[in-house]
Protein backbone atom coordinates (compact mmCIF):
# COMPACT_ATOMS: atom_id res chain seq x y z
CA UNK A 1 0.00 0.00 0.00
CA UNK A 2 1.39 3.86 -0.99
CA UNK A 3 -0.16 6.99 0.56
CA UNK A 4 1.51 9.59 -1.81
CA UNK A 5 0.25 13.35 -0.56
CA UNK A 6 0.20 16.06 -3.05
CA UNK A 7 0.86 19.42 -1.03
CA UNK A 8 -0.39 23.19 -1.72
CA UNK A 9 1.63 25.35 -3.06
CA UNK A 10 2.62 28.24 -4.95
CA UNK A 11 0.82 31.87 -5.57
CA UNK A 12 -2.75 32.17 -6.10
CA UNK A 13 -3.40 34.88 -8.82
CA UNK A 14 -6.63 34.06 -9.90
CA UNK A 15 -5.33 31.51 -12.71
CA UNK A 16 -5.24 28.08 -11.56
CA UNK A 17 -1.21 27.93 -10.91
CA UNK A 18 -1.45 25.12 -7.66
CA UNK A 19 -3.86 22.94 -6.35
CA UNK A 20 -4.31 24.80 -2.89
CA UNK A 21 -5.39 21.74 -0.91
CA UNK A 22 -4.17 18.58 0.38
CA UNK A 23 -4.71 15.02 -1.17
CA UNK A 24 -4.05 11.31 -0.10
CA UNK A 25 -3.58 8.92 -2.69
CA UNK A 26 -4.03 5.41 -1.07
CA UNK A 27 -2.80 2.57 -3.61
CA UNK A 28 -3.57 -1.54 -3.20
CA UNK A 29 -1.49 -3.31 -5.93
CA UNK A 30 -1.04 -6.73 -6.73
CA UNK A 31 1.29 -8.75 -9.15
CA UNK A 32 1.78 -12.49 -10.35
CA UNK A 33 4.76 -13.72 -11.75
CA UNK A 34 4.97 -17.11 -13.61
CA UNK A 35 6.66 -18.52 -17.04
CA UNK A 36 8.26 -15.14 -18.00
CA UNK A 37 4.96 -13.16 -17.51
CA UNK A 38 3.82 -10.18 -15.02
CA UNK A 39 0.11 -9.25 -14.47
CA UNK A 40 0.17 -6.56 -12.00
CA UNK A 41 -3.16 -4.54 -11.40
CA UNK A 42 -3.49 -1.34 -8.97
CA UNK A 43 -6.70 0.70 -7.23
CA UNK A 44 -5.54 3.99 -6.67
CA UNK A 45 -8.24 6.14 -4.73
CA UNK A 46 -7.94 9.87 -4.51
CA UNK A 47 -8.84 12.05 -0.92
CA UNK A 48 -9.22 15.52 -1.97
CA UNK A 49 -9.82 18.57 0.89
CA UNK A 50 -11.16 21.85 0.80
CA UNK A 51 -9.32 24.12 -1.73
CA UNK A 52 -7.93 27.02 0.94
CA UNK A 53 -8.06 29.53 -2.38
CA UNK A 54 -11.26 28.74 -3.46
CA UNK A 55 -13.23 27.23 -0.57
CA UNK A 56 -14.31 24.10 -3.41
CA UNK A 57 -13.81 20.93 -2.44
CA UNK A 58 -13.29 18.12 -5.23
CA UNK A 59 -14.62 15.15 -5.52
CA UNK A 60 -12.65 11.78 -4.26
CA UNK A 61 -11.64 9.50 -7.58
CA UNK A 62 -11.35 5.64 -7.21
CA UNK A 63 -8.60 4.55 -10.40
CA UNK A 64 -7.80 1.38 -11.56
CA UNK A 65 -4.60 0.41 -13.84
CA UNK A 66 -2.86 -2.88 -14.94
CA UNK A 67 0.24 -3.78 -16.59
CA UNK A 68 1.14 -6.77 -18.47
CA UNK A 69 3.84 -7.92 -19.92
CA UNK A 70 5.37 -10.79 -21.17
CA UNK A 71 9.28 -11.96 -21.86
CA UNK A 72 10.56 -14.29 -24.59
CA UNK A 73 14.13 -14.43 -24.44
CA UNK A 74 15.86 -10.97 -24.63
CA UNK A 75 12.23 -9.43 -25.73
CA UNK A 76 9.97 -7.98 -23.55
CA UNK A 77 5.57 -7.15 -24.25
CA UNK A 78 4.04 -4.49 -22.65
CA UNK A 79 0.35 -3.25 -22.28
CA UNK A 80 -0.42 -0.96 -19.45
CA UNK A 81 -3.04 1.33 -18.67
CA UNK A 82 -3.87 3.96 -16.85
CA UNK A 83 -7.12 6.11 -17.57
Amino acid sequence: MNRCPRFPGGIYTGIPNSIHYWAVEPTLGVSWLHDGWNVSAALHYDINFKNTASEYTSGNILVGDYTVTKTIGKWTFTSHTRP
